[in-house]
C-alpha cells in the first residue's frame, strides 16, 4: 500500500437511526412519547423554540418532530416508523455526548410511547481534501482493469461502491469541494447491539475505509 497522506475533513454528518418494531400510529401515544423526549432533553436546555414540526407532510412517512440541541448541530428526529439522531460535523471526541443524547431520546420513547426498537442503522458521510496528491491519483487503483491504461487524459478521478451483508462503502468525487472526495459508509445492527458496540464498529469501519485509500484524518489513528 502507498504511504498514507494527510487529508482535511471539510464537512461531515452522522446519522444514527433506530426503526420501530411497529409503526407509531396512535396519536395519543405519539404525544406521550414526544413529551418524554422533551423532558429528557432539558439537560441540554431544549425549549419549545428548539422543537420543529414538519408542517407540510405529503404522506405519513414525512410526519416528523425534530428536537434541535447544541445550537442545532445535534438533531433528534421522531417519526412514525423510526427515530434518528443527526450530528453535523461530528468529532470522535464527542462520542460520549452523542451516545448520551441518543440514549436519552430512545429511552424516553420507550417510556412515553411504549416503543420497541428493531433494526438500527448508522450512516457516516465525509468530504475530505487530500494534501499532496490528486484525487485522480488516490482513486486510480479503483479503475476497473479494462479501463486502466486508457488513452484518455480527462479523467478527474473514479469511485466505487462495495456492499456487505450489513452495509456498504461508497467513494466518489465531492460535489461540494474541489479536488476532494466524498466518503459514505453505512452499517446495520440488530436491535440488541449496544451504543458502545455501534460506536466501536463505526470507528473500525471508518479506519478501514480510510486505509483502503491510504488517507489519514485528524482524530483517526
Amino acid at each position: 500500500m502507498a504511504d498514507k497522506i494527510d487529508a482535511q475533513v471539510r464537512a461531515a454528518s452522522l446519522e444514527c437511526k433506530a426503526n420501530y418494531q411497529e409503526a407509531f400510529l396512535d396519536g395519543s401515544d405519539t404525544g406521550k412519547g414526544l413529551k418524554e423526549v422533551f423532558r429528557a432533553f432539558q439537560e441540554w436546555n431544549v425549549s419549545l423554540e428548539n422543537v420543529v414540526v414538519n408542517q407540510f407532510p405529503t404522506n405519513l412517512s414525512q410526519v416528523e418532530t425534530a428536537f434541535h440541541l447544541m445550537q442545532g448541530r445535534f438533531i433528534f428526529k421522531v417519526g412514525l416508523r423510526s427515530a434518528s439522531l443527526v450530528v453535523w460535523n461530528p468529532d470522535w471526541s464527542e462520542l460520549e455526548t452523542i451516545k448520551r443524547v441518543a440514549r436519552a431520546g430512545t429511552d424516553a420513547l420507550r417510556r412515553g410511547g411504549e416503543i420497541n426498537f428493531g433494526e438500527q442503522e448508522i450512516l457516516l458521510e465525509i468530504h475530505v481534501t487530500p494534501s499532496g496528491r490528486s484525487v485522480a491519483e488516490i482513486t486510480a487503483p479503483c479503475v476497473p482493469p479494462p479501463l486502466q491504461g486508457s488513452a484518455r487524459t480527462d479523467f478527474r478521478g473514479s469511485g466505487f461502491t462495495l456492499y456487505t451483508k450489513r452495509g456498504f462503502w461508497h467513494v466518489d468525487l465531492s460535489a461540494m469541494f474541489p479536488e476532494s472526495l466524498f466518503l459514505r459508509l453505512s452499517i446495520q445492527f440488530d436491535p440488541h447491539t449496544s451504543l458502545d458496540e455501534v460506536g466501536s464498529q463505526l470507528l473500525q469501519e471508518e479506519r478501514r475505509l480510510l486505509d483502503s485509500l491510504a488517507l489519514t484524518v485528524p482524530g483517526i489513528t
